[in-house]
């Protein structure tokens, strides 16, 4: 729990656009933080294994989800070409 508060204390002070890699159940939690600002609040994203999700800064200490891919989804793309 200390973790992911610290880990969104430390992402607010940010500037450069930044690719966090990390593991469940952590992720999930990190991204509720960010979003709902409690990590508690969780999940609010269905985070598959090495899924993408795409975070914007919106104001002072709020994020929006700007888009989510799917492993899934690109691994049937690619069975299908």
């Amino acid at each position: 729990d200390a973790n992911v508060l610290e880990f969104m204390d430390m992402v607010q002070t940010w500037t450069d656009d930044t690719l966090i890699v990390g593991h469940l159940p952590f992720m999930p939690r990190l991204i509720s933080g960010l979003v709902m600002g409690n990590p508690d609040v969780y999940p609010i994203v269905n985070y598959p294994p090495a899924g993408i999700v795409c975070l914007q800064h919106f104001d002072q200490h709020r994020w929006i989800i700007q888009w989510i891919l799917n492993p899934f989804l690109v691994s049937e793309q690619s069975n299908n070409a």
